[in-house]
């Protein structure tokens, strides 16, 4: 992804390659969430919870990025310096150079947007790579489980 938006260079040129580095990042983006999240997760809560934990983590995924992932990239493109038109102005009739501008501002704010959840994430999955496995011993022991059916 940071790839894709720092060292491609942005010329009609290039379009195949952005192309096929959008198409790869977006086929296997969605693993995380498919190969980690829902397995230890599910493996972690009883069954009978599993629904629910599923739904708390769509939830908190989908309004998480409606919420805050559009508004942060705006607010941070205008900080960074994007050159908001006159209402009615349409693309082609702007400067090239503000085109440019407004295209590095929002290229670079969903660098900025994207990096640090990805940071936290990465500390949450290390964290979760040390407490997993004591997490899955703790589910399994036997006075958990009869406590657990009755």
């Amino acid at each position: 992804y940071i790839c894709i938006l720092t060292l491609v260079p942005p010329k009609p040129e290039s379009y195949a390659l952005y192309a096929s580095l959008v198409i790869l990042f977006g086929l296997s983006a969605s693993w995380a969430g498919v190969g980690c999240n829902q397995p230890i997760l599910l493996d972690l809560v009883e069954p009978s919870s599993r629904g629910r934990i599923i739904a708390l983590l769509v939830g908190i995924n989908g309004a998480t990025a409606a919420l805050l992932g559009g508004p942060m990239v705006g607010l941070i493109s205008e900080a960074i310096g994007y050159n908001t038109p006159e209402v009615g102005t349409h693309v082609a009739d702007m400067s090239t150079k503000d085109r440019i501008g407004n295209r590095d501002a929002l290229g670079e704010a969903l660098l900025l947007s994207t990096i640090p959840p990805w940071i936290l994430c990465l500390i949450a999955f290390t964290a979760l790579h040390f407490t997993f496995r004591r997490d899955m011993e703790y589910r399994a022991l036997p006075e958990k489980a009869e406590g657990l059916r009755s």
